[in-house]
């Protein structure tokens, strides 16, 4: 791989992990020899929820993926746990250096560590037979709908199948395709599944599904993985490698535990509904229009007070003495050196000040008006 341009490289350590060792078990061992691992984690997802994170505007947006879950062909997925991935594993990490499972690793075909940087490249996608074998509709097309209509299979393949027996025996992967579908039935028919796809649209007690999944396991511990206030993403079971074989061993008498589950504090994990994509159009639009209103009544708060005072000062300078709409009778806008049509009678001045001031706006030229008096309150403060 070298002479290919591709030196071999350390799996990667972070200063935390070179600080603190044990923060290893977090992580995969990239570049380890395949078929060599003890267990595997069964990693199922909830394409409802899951599937979100494909709609318009998000980092992975894959439209394709959204047509087909609208479709026929997401009937499965709509209401069934689909396949997210089999993950070798390994069951004691500590003969590991603290690794917890292998990843892209190194076969003697090809040093799956390339395809970490770049997925497209040649070795890291499906084979020709093997999407034929299996991207069908009754295959992929339902239980994987996002291997058949997104990118995951190619991920799945280059980090996990690579270190399967496949990676060196089966140069057209159908062994370790073959124990995903395998697995997949088998969690299907299961008791926890089962209870997924019956609370599809409510929620169920955390304590409950647990229960469910851990009747499938023989009692061992499972991992329920949440995001969204307590709404489902994934599940991941554990069950041993047959030693000769490293084939699945998907009974209850051969599952570990798993850890890494993220709804421990929720009392209630709820299982959505697949209704599409949330309309971001009609969000932004409502938003835009919100914030509108809200400007539009920070600006009109802000006017409120000088519009108060101007109103005061007009109410103690002119007084209708007529219904509104009769106290003024104005003409159009004047002409310099014409003079406003305004009886003074139908204006109800009492401040002979005022009086005066009222007299003189009439007599005045329009560009050259008075300034107004300066009313005084009764305490002889100025008033606006």
């Amino acid at each position: 791989n070298a002479a290919k341009g591709y030196p071999p490289r350390q799996p990667r350590e972070t200063a935390d992990e070179l600080a603190f060792p044990r923060l290893r078990m977090s992580a995969g061992l990239s570049g380890p020899p395949p078929a060599d691992y003890t267990s595997y984690v069964l990693a199922l997802e909830w394409q409802p929820q899951w599937s979100l994170r494909a709609c318009p505007g998000s980092a992975s947006a894959d439209p394709r993926l959204i047509e087909a879950m609208a479709g026929s062909l997401g009937a499965w997925a709509r209401q069934n746990l689909s396949l997210h991935g089999l993950w070798p594993e390994y069951t004691n990490a500590s003969a590991h250096a603290g690794w917890r499972w292998p990843q892209w690793c190194n076969a003697s075909r090809l040093d799956y560590r390339v395809c970490e940087r770049e997925e497209g490249l040649d070795g890291c996608q499906p084979t020709e037979q093997a999407l034929a074998d299996y991207n069908v509709s009754g295959r992929w097309q339902s239980w994987a709908i996002e291997y058949a209509f997104g990118s995951l299979a190619a991920h799945e393949w280059s980090k996990h199948g690579s270190c399967s027996p496949s990676a060196e025996q089966q140069p057209a992967q159908l062994e370790y395709w073959s124990w995903q579908e395998e697995a997949v039935r088998v969690a299907a028919a299961g008791h926890g599944s089962r209870l997924v796809s019956a609370s599809a649209g409510g929620a169920v007690r955390r304590a409950d599904l647990l229960a469910a999944f851990e009747r499938d396991t023989g009692g061992r511990a499972v991992a329920l993985r949440c995001e969204d206030a307590c709404r489902l993403s994934q599940v991941w079971l554990g069950f041993r490698a047959e030693p000769a074989t490293l084939r699945p061993l998907l009974d209850p008498d051969h599952a570990v535990a798993v850890s890494g589950g993220s709804c421990g504090q929720c009392v209630a994990v709820a299982i959505a509904a697949w209704s599409g994509c949330p309309r971001r159009a009609t969000f932004d639009r409502a938003l835009a229009i919100a914030a509108g209103a809200l400007l539009g009544l920070g600006l009109l708060v802000c006017a409120l007070p000088p519009l108060r005072q101007r109103a005061a000062h007009l109410a103690r300078t002119l007084r209708p003495a007529a219904p509104l709409g009769r106290s003024l009778a104005m003409s159009p806008a004047p002409l310099a050196g014409e003079k406003r049509v305004v009886q003074l009678q139908d204006l109800d001045v009492r401040s002979p000040r005022t009086r005066r001031y009222v007299e003189g706006l009439l007599a005045a030229d329009p560009h050259e008006l008075p300034p107004p008096p300066t009313l005084r309150a009764a305490g002889g403060a100025a008033a606006g």
